[in-house]
């Protein structure tokens, strides 16, 4: 239930805005292209030598600058393709960015190297974390959400009682854009608890 209450503090953190456009790679690529346009501009003024020198200068200086999650991820898979922990943060930070066919190429890989682990040599962390992130790729794949909705639609005839089903059903059905379907169901939510907060809290963003 954690996992609902956080999207649902996520939706009204973005306020329902566009998802934000993936950025570049890393942050390290983004500043050497930066210091390599300054040189090349450099260049034509002071002249080619001074400009190639000023490449040098600033290429050199930029591998100084701290490396972020994604670079040291990269790396960690360049030196070892079967880096399990590796592969996840890569996932993960591609999902930030909503990067969705990188992020499930990392969540295959991670898959098919953990399977190649022993049931008892597997790192309960790391198998929990692969199942938090490909639940999240699902949630944010427009095919893949309708998959879980079937699946909770499943649930929910079987369990005609239970609010958090209907509480997720809402939460889907609103990120699949079908708002009547995300209200009817948070209706029965509500009807259900009235004064269950994340219920109250998507009502607010739905309308």
């Amino acid at each position: 239930m954690a996992k609902i209450i956080k999207d649902i503090k996520k939706l009204k953190y973005l306020k329902i805005k566009n998802k934000i456009h993936p950025w570049l790679e890393n942050k390290i690529q983004k500043i050497r292209t930066l210091r390599e346009r300054q040189a090349y501009r450099s260049a034509k003024r002071w002249g080619t030598p001074a400009g190639v020198a000023l490449i040098l200068v600033l290429t050199l200086y930029s591998f100084f600058l701290p490396k972020d999650r994604f670079q040291f991820a990269r790396e960690r898979v360049l030196k070892n393709p079967k880096d399990l922990e590796a592969h996840l943060i890569l996932a993960e930070e591609f999902l930030k960015n909503n990067q969705l066919e990188k992020a499930e190429k990392e969540l295959i890989a991670a898959e098919n190297i953990q399977k190649l682990i022993p049931n008892d040599q597997q790192v309960l962390g790391l198998t929990s974390k692969l199942e938090e992130l490909y639940l999240r790729w699902q949630e944010e794949n427009p095919k893949e959400l309708k998959k879980l909705i079937s699946k909770w639609e499943k649930i929910i005839s079987e369990n005609p009682n239970y609010r958090d089903g209907y509480l997720h059903l809402a939460l889907y059905y609103f990120k699949l854009g079908k708002k009547e379907k995300a209200k009817e169901n948070l209706s029965k939510a509500l009807d259900l608890d009235p004064n269950y907060e994340p219920s109250k809290e998507l009502e607010k963003i739905i309308k």
